[in-house]
């Protein structure tokens, strides 16, 4: 199957299951359920022991995410809807999404507000005339639903505002002096409430027009633009917050001045606003309720008068005005007033009016939720949401062997690297190495490399393109043979190869000190290739730049040789903070040895030592370390001499982003399942919880086994379906070769068997001929020698019968001797 075709039928599948994903979520819609999940036991307060409120937004992420926190802390808050205005650019469901264990929310829309008929109404009346009727009708039907469900107070301000106690009323030499109340913080949950119930006369004539008693008046100051130093504004701010999150990015810490502001306030006041207690409210008074955001009931406040000042009440809200960009952020109906008066808005009050009353709840609700549920509910506070033509321009650049790429590689780099980044549409530069076969190494079998199939990302990156709506990034990719990089660096690496420490005798370059490095391996080979690649990679990216008359902001580096388990935002801290103002330099956080050096995304300026600079200063790194032994070892090298010269030169802090996993892949179709669960370099989190064999398996579309690579990882083998094949073919052939040579082994064992025991008969049967010859023998020296034995009896008898003859002659010659 060609690889187009393969990209094509994965985008539709990743495509079409990301839109059902993003569908869903905690907010109470027409098609959601609310989690009833409640770890601190904080969210299911009884109503009359909680503040509910109504809040209609536009583009004000940034500053819902630190007043939902805040006016959670301190009201407490627990029920919530938002109205969200048909013009947003930004949508707050993220942000509300978060609160889903502590708080219960409600996201409206101008369908839940108004007919088939009025919307269509609507569409032909001036955009101011409809904001102030949606906002009116908002309202009223918030209100109502509230009633209808039972809540009792309910906070009627805007998330540029910010309740807080009057200390006027804790001041005996003050007309709202409220007797035999102490004095109450912040920092304590709840405080807002509890100075309701404690101090709070609801008898006081001066606070209602109805004997329901149903309404509290809250006055507003205004806080101009006027910054203070970074010491003023860091005063009490929660250390441990850092980096990620600043004081800065707090309305409530950062702005401190006060003043009058002519252009909405009446004799230097400004309209005020209310908490509501709808319980209160007789069903058949219902009809009085108006909508309108300063005084939503009508005369049920003391005269209807809403223009109060801070002397007359128990509470007050502080105004924000902000920063010039999210002072102008929003594209409203008021846009063109607020251009023409922001200069004199920011300038209210001077530098005589200031308070700090605001800061002590940020350290309270630390204490109450946790530092981690504290980073993860503030993420991104302060931050504006900015539209892709605001953001830095970027650059997304691969490097390196690209092992298993379009089989392993190429799918996740698909789902988790350029989908989840389409929408910022950045560039795409390609470096990698022309090669055939990869010789293997540490932790690496070697094999095959298809290293063209690189090239399919010029289509794939169009196809993203248009389902983002974005028009097709430039696409900038280049090979590099094995020759090519010899001639280039051949003696370098030669000298790092050979090069001796003068004062030890060992290897000056080469790890030595490293136990998992052998000087067998292509160890050097490897490192400078990959230095190599990744300068090139920018170098690439620095002329596409300057022909096209342009300069990138952000720039990411990933390798071509991974799989990417999880989605990778360039502009992400991690899952929950975005770094839209280009602050941080990103690394991984696992593999750790002792930090990540695989990848790395951020400012331009940072990323540019850490890709570019690795040749230059590595002399310098070894000569000056005061551990000897480890030279160019990649880790150590990173995290003592690169990372530390990106922080003092640049400026950038570098932080670790604890949500990105991808394993390192292999020639064969493999990839390092344990990369990111390594119990010595640190794990990614959550990956212990996901079945990573499952994932993988489901991404490539194959079926995977593990195979363990030494004690600490495991290898994931996906080989497609022909070479699994093969793999069975060669086993069978394997299988009958041995299967034959054990035949023939058994054959020759069977003949040596036989000859052995023909040779046994034969040597028997010549035993038993040698045994028949040696009885022949004996018998026939018995025989001769009872033959001998018998002629000698013979030869005796004759011998005998002779000497009796001659005895018989010789008598008879005596005898006739003697006669």
């Amino acid at each position: 199957m060609k690889i187009h075709l393969l990209v094509a039928a994965l985008l539709a599948t990743i495509i079409s299951s990301g839109t059902s994903a993003a569908s869903t979520g905690g907010v109470n819609n027409a098609n959601t359920e609310q989690s009833n999940e409640d770890p601190l036991g904080l969210r299911q307060l009884p109503q009359d022991e909680s503040f509910a409120a109504c809040i209609l937004i536009m583009d004000d992420n940034h500053r819902l995410i630190e007043w939902l926190a805040y006016h959670y802390h301190t009201m407490p808050l627990r029920r919530v809807i938002v109205m969200i205005d048909p013009r947003s650019k930004t949508s707050p469901l993220p942000v509300l999404n978060r609160w889903e264990k502590y708080m219960k929310m409600d996201l409206w829309s101008d369908n839940d507000l108004f007919t088939v008929e009025e919307l269509k109404d609507r569409a032909d009346k001036e955009m101011i005339k409809n904001h102030r009727s949606r906002q009116r009708a908002f309202n009223v039907k918030c209100l109502t639903t509230l009633k209808e469900e039972g809540a009792k107070w309910t906070l009627m301000t805007d998330v540029d505002e910010y309740t807080r106690i009057n200390p006027r009323a804790l001041d005996s030499s003050e007309g709202i002096y409220q007797t035999d109340i102490a004095p109450m913080q912040l920092s304590e949950p709840g405080s807002i409430l509890k100075m309701l119930n404690k101090g709070v006369d609801l008898n006081d004539e001066r606070l209602h027009a109805q004997e329901w008693k149903a309404c509290i008046p809250v006055s507003r100051v205004q806080l101009s633009g006027t910054e203070s130093s970074d010491e003023e504004v860091n005063n009490k701010f929660p250390k441990e917050l850092e980096p990620t999150i600043l004081a800065k990015d707090f309305d409530t810490f950062r702005w401190r001045y006060s003043g009058v502001d002519t252009i909405t306030a009446k004799d230097g006041v400004l309209p005020g606003k209310t908490f509501i207690d709808v319980s209160s409210i007789p069903d058949s008074e219902m009809w009085r309720l108006i909508g309108d955001p300063h005084r939503p009931i009508d005369k049920l406040c003391k005269g209807g008068n809403v223009w109060l000042n801070t002397n007359e009440t128990m509470f007050v809200a502080d105004h924000i005005l902000g920063t010039l960009e999210s002072y102008s952020l929003r594209d409203d109906s008021r846009f063109f007033d607020r251009v023409l008066t922001w200069q004199q808005r920011k300038e209210v009050g001077g530098l005589t009016d200031l308070h700090d009353e605001l800061r002590p709840w940020l350290s309270g609700f630390i204490d109450t939720m946790g530092i981690g549920e504290s980073r993860r509910l503030l993420a991104n506070v302060g931050q504006l949401q900015a539209q892709t033509h605001a953001l830095p321009r970027c650059s997304i650049n691969f490097f390196g062997l690209p092992r298993s790429f379009k089989s392993m590689a190429l799918p996740s780099i698909v789902k988790n690297i350029l989908l989840p980044n389409a929408r910022y549409n950045c560039d795409i530069v390609v470096h990698y190495y022309n090669m055939q076969f990869d010789e293997g190494g540490r932790f690496n079998r070697g094999g095959e490399i298809d290293a063209d199939a690189v090239q399919a990302l010029k289509e794939v990156s169009k196809v993203i393109a248009a389902n983002a709506g974005k028009s097709p990034p430039s696409v900038i990719i280049k090979s590099e043979t094995k020759e090519e990089f010899e001639e280039k660096y051949g003696d370098l690496v030669k000298k790092y190869k050979t090069a001796k420490d003068v004062d030890t005798g060992k290897p000056k370059y080469f790890p030595w000190k490293e136990t998992s490095y052998s000087v067998k391996t292509n160890v050097i080979d490897n490192i400078a290739m990959q230095w190599n690649s990744i300068q090139s990679a920018w170098q690439l990216m620095e002329e596409h730049s300057k022909v096209h008359g342009f300069e990138y902001e952000r720039v990411a580096f990933f390798r071509t040789d991974s799989f990417y388990a999880l989605p990778v935002d360039i502009f992400q801290v991690d899952k929950d903070t975005f770094d839209y103002n280009n602050r941080y330099a990103v690394i991984p956080a696992f593999a750790r040895y002792p930090v990540n050096d695989r990848m790395m995304y951020g400012p331009y300026e940072a990323v540019k030592i850490w890709a570019t600079e690795r040749f230059q200063r590595i002399d310098h790194y070894i000569e000056s370390s005061e551990i000897k032994g480890y030279g160019m070892h990649q880790e150590r090298y990173i995290a003592n001499g690169i990372l530390p010269a990106i922080r003092e030169e640049t400026g950038y802090e570098v932080v670790e982003n604890i949500d990105i996993c991808f394993y390192r892949t292999r020639a064969a179709d493999s990839v390092i399942i344990s990369d990111c669960s390594d119990p010595i370099g640190g794990s990614a989190r959550g990956i212990q919880e996901i079945d990573q064999v499952q994932l993988v398996q489901n991404l490539v579309d194959r079926d995977c086994l593990e195979f363990p690579t030494g004690d600490r990882f495991v290898e994931l083998r996906c080989p497609e379906e022909e070479e699994e094949e093969e793999e069975e073919d060669k086993e069978e052939v394997q299988d009958k070769e041995e299967v034959q040579a054990e035949e023939e082994v058994q054959a020759e064992e069977e003949v040596q068997d036989e000859g052995e025991v023909q040779d046994k008969e034969e040597v028997q049967a010549e035993e038993e001929v040698q045994d028949e010859g040696e009885a022949q023998d004996e018998e026939e020296v018995r025989e001769k020698h009872d033959e001998e034995e018998a002629q000698g009896d013979e030869d005796e008898e004759e011998e005998q019968e002779k000497q009796e003859k001659r005895g018989e002659v010789e008598g008879n010659l005596v005898v006739s001797k003697i006669k």
